[in-house]
C-alpha cells in the first residue's frame, strides 16, 4: 500500500467492543484499531496530510450521536478525508439519514430482532468480513491491483443512500456460476435487494493456480448486471490472490 495511506477503524459501544473482540487483526495488517473517538481526533491531528485517508466506524447509530460525528469530521475537512459507517439495519430511517448526511458513506448489514447486534454472532461475524474486504479492496485499488482506482471506489459509494455487502468463494469446473448463485442468496442482503441497486462494484480474487478465465468474468459480470438492471452502473476489478489456490473470491459493494 502507498505509505501515505492511512486506514483507521473505530469500534465504538457494545457492538465495537464485540467486533474488537472477534476480529481477526492478522488479517487485516493494515488497519489501525481505535475505540474512541477522542483518541482517533488525537491520531488526526499527529499525522501530516495524507494522500488518502479512510476512517471506518463500526457502531450501533443509536449509540453515535451527530455530535460526535460533528466534531469527528471538524478535525481533516481535506478532501481525501474518506469515512464509512459500517452499522446493522434499525427501524429508525430518520436516524440513518441524520448519519448519511454527516459521512462519505454507511453500509448497513440486517440483523437478527430477537437480539441485540452485539450479541447477534452472525452480524459481528459479517461485520468483521466486510472490514476485512473494505481493507483489501482499497488497498487494491491504492496499489493498481485491480483495474479500479479508489476514485471507482468513492465514487460507488459517496452521496448515495445506505450500502450493502456481499462476498462468495466457490472453486471447481463451475466455480463462476456457484459464485453468483453464493452472492445472489447471500444472508448479508435482502432477497431482490440488488434490483434497487444504482451503482454496484465487484471486486473479484482468483488464486495463481486457476487465474480467472474471461467467460468466467464475463458469466458473473452479466449475471449482476442482469439482477440489478440495466440503469445500474456496475464496476468491476480482478485481482490476483496466491492463498486462493483453485478458488475464485468475489466481493459485491451495492449502493442504493
Amino acid at each position: 500500500m502507498n505509505t501515505s495511506t492511512k486506514i483507521s477503524a473505530v469500534l465504538l459501544g457494545k457492538l465495537g467492543e464485540a467486533v474488537q473482540n472477534s476480529l481477526p487483526i492478522e488479517k487485516i495488517p493494515a488497519m489501525e484499531i481505535v475505540t474512541n473517538l477522542p483518541a482517533l481526533k488525537e491520531q488526526l491531528l499527529r499525522v501530516p496530510s495524507l494522500q488518502e485517508e479512510v476512517v471506518l466506524l463500526v457502531t450501533e447509530q443509536e449509540e453515535l450521536t451527530t455530535t460526535q460525528l460533528a466534531e469527528l469530521l471538524q478535525q481533516r475537512q481535506a478532501a481525501n478525508f474518506f469515512t464509512i459507517v459500517i452499522t446493522v439495519a434499525t427501524n429508525n430511517l430518520e436516524r440513518q439519514q441524520e448519519i448519511l448526511a454527516l459521512v462519505d458513506a454507511m453500509i448497513v448489514l440486517p440483523t437478527t430482532e430477537l437480539v441485540s447486534p452485539a450479541l447477534d454472532r452472525e452480524s459481528v461475524n459479517a461485520i468483521c468480513q466486510t472490514m476485512a474486504y473494505l481493507a483489501n479492496l482499497i488497498k487494491e485499488a491504492l496499489q493498481g491491483g485491480m483495474n479500479v482506482d479508489f476514485e471507482d471506489v468513492k465514487t460507488v459509494m459517496r452521496g448515495s443512500g445506505a450500502s450493502s455487502v456481499g462476498f462468495a468463494r466457490a472453486f471447481g469446473e463451475e466455480r463462476a456460476s456457484q459464485v453468483t448463485q453464493k452472492l445472489m442468496s447471500t444472508p448479508f442482503m435482502k432477497p431482490g435487494q440488488l434490483t434497487n441497486a444504482s451503482k454496484v462494484l465487484i471486486q473479484i480474487s482468483s488464486g495463481a493456480n486457476a487465474e480467472l478465465e474471461m467467460d468466467e468474468l464475463t458469466e458473473i459480470t452479466d449475471a449482476i448486471q442482469e439482477a440489478c438492471g440495466d440503469e445500474c452502473e456496475v464496476i468491476f476489478g480482478h485481482s490476483q490472490q496466491d492463498s486462493l489456490g483453485q478458488e475464485i473470491e468475489v466481493f459485491l459493494l451495492a449502493t442504493h
